[in-house]
């Protein structure tokens, strides 16, 4: 049976989800640096006046985010009476509808202490403790998507943190540019305001190679996803059996299985097993693997100490013939995880195909300066000798260039070039220097906009199925799924 990949455009057909996602992570950003820099207010005076102004530009921001929510729910009143209408606390959505009320109740309470000029011990005491929420709704982002686990994109690993790293950025960006603009309204013109953006700018070059760390693994473990790299797939139900025995030279301990199947005519890895654990108790043992009776394709089978040190040991096994593995020989492969089902085949969850959607694949990014590139993901196309089925990708849009220039270009490369031309333009003035840093702020918070867009619109792509619609139960739901 083919492997169908469905797609869906409900929420990449309007704007409300990902400028949500966009203005809660950044009103908990803006926060978090509100109370960062109003604590260095004990030793600085330009950072507590710093802390005040972000701490009243936050509101609009906070605004700004629940009134997309509000009006993507469709019935925006029920999204104001969350407590009475969301009673699903299974649900991310209600989950996060109470942590964006507690959150947004300590955000305005600390803006309005600010305005009032209440004691500054209470004032921080509530930022401290409002820190948990605002963490909690730059997660909960994250959280929110990967809900959905049939989406490769929205990866409940993953999101999260990169959306709080990201939520950080892109909030000490709208803080600098916050300060920038405001400071000659602040009743500081005997200081300046380079020391405390020139802190900012440190702050946030630290915090984007760590958000680049972060989205390398999410697009490693991505692309490595369902099978080996470079290996295409197929569904099937297959098990194959083993046993140990003594007379080998495999010594005591726990090791992990891992068989793959080979179509005899493409050559081509189809189809792999779930990570098998195998536990030997006695030294000097041997392993004896017997693959299942299909015809057409032969087996490879790989075992090592761990998931990520499993080996290519045996290849080419004919169904039904037995190989003994005596010892570890052979390079190492990193081997995506999967669930363990004892030695039970399984489709891949879909990652690599969301990976190339993204990214556009291996020749990216270089394709998008004149290199070859391949061929466009939509319509029906072949991945290896497995035909992989598409509906017409919605709008015709090609993720690969966002994510290139928007999300790594704008919200990483770019801010990171412009820092250090930020710091040599002091030799030519304050001016020039706030200019290009406004520059840099101005970069980071469009690539946080723009990563919010491709995620949402990356929702499109759904893991592959092994089976298709019609073979579901009805009225129950697909397997999974409940019922």
């Amino acid at each position: 049976m083919d492997t169908v990949v469905f797609l869906q455009d409900k929420w990449s057909d309007n704007a409300f989800v990902p400028l949500y996602l966009f203005f809660g992570g950044l009103a908990a950003g803006m926060f978090i640096v509100a109370v960062a820099t109003d604590l260095a207010g004990v030793w600085s005076r330009r950072a507590a006046a710093a802390a005040r102004f972000i701490a009243y530009g936050l509101l609009p921001v906070l605004a700004l985010g629940g009134f997309f929510l509000t009006i993507h729910l469709g019935k925006p009143e029920r999204g104001l009476l969350f407590p009475i209408f969301f009673t699903n606390y299974n649900s991310w959505m209600t989950r996060g509808g109470w942590i964006l009320g507690v959150a947004s109740l300590f955000m305005i309470a600390y803006a309005v202490l600010w305005f009032f000029a209440i004691g500054w011990l209470v004032r921080r005491v509530v930022g401290v403790v409002g820190l948990i929420p605002a963490i909690g709704l730059a997660l909960y982002t994250g959280l929110l998507l990967s809900g959905s686990w049939y989406v490769p994109l929205w990866s409940g690993a993953y999101l999260p943190p990169l959306f709080l790293t990201s939520g950080l950025n892109t909030g000490l960006a709208a803080a600098g540019v916050a300060v920038l603009c405001a400071w000659p309204w602040l009743g500081l013109r005997d200081i300046g305001s380079r020391p405390v953006i020139r802190w900012f700018g440190i702050a946030l070059a630290v915090l984007i190679l760590f958000e680049s760390w972060e989205l390398y693994r999410f697009m490693r473990d991505l692309r490595s996803q369902g099978l080996l790299a470079g290996h295409t797939s197929a569904p099937t139900t297959d098990r194959f059996q083993y046993k140990v025995e003594p007379g080998g030279s495999l010594g005591a301990g726990n090791y992990v299985a891992i068989v793959t199947w080979v179509g005899n005519e493409t050559g081509v890895e189809e189809g792999m097993s779930a990570d098998t654990s195998i536990e030997i108790t006695q030294p000097n043992s041997q392993l004896i693997i017997v693959a299942p009776r299909k015809p057409g394709v032969a087996y490879n089978v790989y075992i090592g100490p761990s998931h990520s040190e499993a080996r290519k040991v045996a290849a080419n096994i004919a169904p039904k013939e037995s190989v003994t593995i005596q010892g570890l020989s052979g390079r190492g492969f990193y081997l995506p995880i999967n669930i363990d089902t004892g030695g039970e085949f399984r489709a891949p969850s879909g990652g690599r195909l969301a990976y190339r959607y993204l990214t556009g694949g291996p020749a990216y990014p270089s394709a998008l300066f004149g290199g070859s590139a391949e061929a466009a993901l939509s319509g029906a196309v072949s991945v290896g000798a497995t035909p992989q089925v598409f509906h017409a990708l919605p709008h015709g849009r090609n993720l690969s260039a966002w994510y290139w220039f928007g999300v790594v270009g704008l919200a990483l490369i770019l801010p990171l070039v412009l820092t250090l031309v930020e710091f040599v333009a002091e030799f030519a003035g304050r001016t020039v220097a706030n200019g290009v840093a406004t520059a840099k702020f101005a970069s980071v918070l469009a690539g946080g906009l723009i990563l919010r867009f491709v995620i949402v619109w990356g929702g499109d792509i759904k893991a592959p199925l092994s089976f298709t619609p019609s073979t579901w139960p009805i009225p129950l739901p697909p397997p999974g799924l409940g019922g």
